[in-house]
């Protein structure tokens, strides 16, 4: 399959748990994956050790919690690989996050 016809997967909190599973796991299935997390050396790393198993990976630093930057990660994204077919939202946090009063 040429790349032209590979689908391009993004995924954010990408380099660890879940994230990193969900990455490889398309990358191994034939897509081109663009991973994103907050921390620029995390991803870097994470590429690296993606691309030594001879995935087809890329990233960029990402933080879900502002629009812009998610807009300029995705563009990111397809300046790289053309285009994004699959999209996986998996960044987030436990405990001590944004509390409500709901009184």
């Amino acid at each position: 399959m040429s790349d032209q016809g590979k689908r391009v997967a993004v995924v954010t909190g990408a380099t660890s748990g879940i994230g990193l599973a969900v990455a490889r796991l398309l990358a191994v299935q034939g897509h081109r994956v663009f991973i994103g997390a907050r921390s620029a050396e995390n991803v870097a790393e994470t590429v690296k050790e993606l691309q030594g198993e001879g995935l087809e990976v890329d990233g960029g630093v990402v933080d879900v919690r502002s629009t812009d930057g998610v807009r300029a990660w995705i563009q990111a994204a397809v300046d790289r690989f053309g285009s994004v077919d699959v999209v996986v939202n998996n960044a987030g946090r436990s405990g001590g996050g944004v509390t409500a009063d709901i009184a």
